[in-house]
């Protein structure tokens, strides 16, 4: 590769990295219906007692690996090799879903009590210094 060409890929690489950025800011409480933050203790306590309620719903427990040996050198052993690592990739696969369903779960029981409360999470962004 030419220098140029190496030179033009890195600055390009330096300057794409330094464009991207994360989106920083807090999550705060606000009144469902007018979206005014609060701040309260009556609110802390509120997202206390939803957090509780939330966490009430257990995450599955990450389960022991399937463990397969290496393919053999007859047709049998590479049939049940093959077999073990599919079998592998379905149990991983549904303990993902679980965990994601009880993830899934747990936001929508914490949003739910919140509303209850008559409050809301909203995202505040941290302001941009110029």
């Amino acid at each position: 590769m030419p220098k140029a060409n190496l030179s033009l890929l890195i600055v390009m690489s330096a300057l794409s990295a330094g464009c991207v950025t994360e989106p920083s800011g807090t999550y705060e409480l606000a009144d469902a219906e007018t979206g005014v933050i609060v701040s309260n203790l009556t609110a802390r306590t509120v997202r206390a007692n939803c957090l509780v309620e939330k966490n009430k719903i257990s995450l599955p427990e990450e389960r022991a690996k399937r463990k397969c040996k290496n393919k053999g050198e007859n047709g049998l052993d590479s049939f049940a090799s093959g077999w073990c690592v599919g079998a592998a990739i379905d149990e991983e696969n549904a303990y993902k879903a679980e965990l994601r369903q009880a993830r899934d779960d747990r936001a929508e029981v914490y949003s739910v009590c919140l509303l209850k409360n008559g409050l809301t999470e909203i995202w505040v962004p941290t302001p941009i210094n110029e």
